[in-house]
């Protein structure tokens, strides 16, 4: 879904936003998730290179971190 709002045009970091702390505010628990900060909840990915610039690096997972612990990509 993130790489066809590429396609139609939306830029990249708006994308990152939209499935991160905007989607948070809609759901209103962006008190709680959406933001990398200290206190909140946060599951973080690592990836190959810089998905701000091209979206389709967020399928290069290096990292995977939930809720403090790092599991296995594959």
């Amino acid at each position: 879904e993130l790489e066809l709002m590429a396609e139609y045009g939306m830029n990249t970091l708006d994308i990152l936003r939209s499935a991160t702390s905007i989607n948070a505010k809609v759901f209103h628990q962006d008190a709680l998730i959406g933001k990398v900060y200290p206190g909140l909840k946060a599951d973080l990915i690592a990836v190959q290179g810089d998905p701000s610039q091209h979206i389709a690096d967020l399928r290069q997972v290096l990292l995977i971190m939930k809720d403090g612990v790092i599991y296995p990509k594959d």
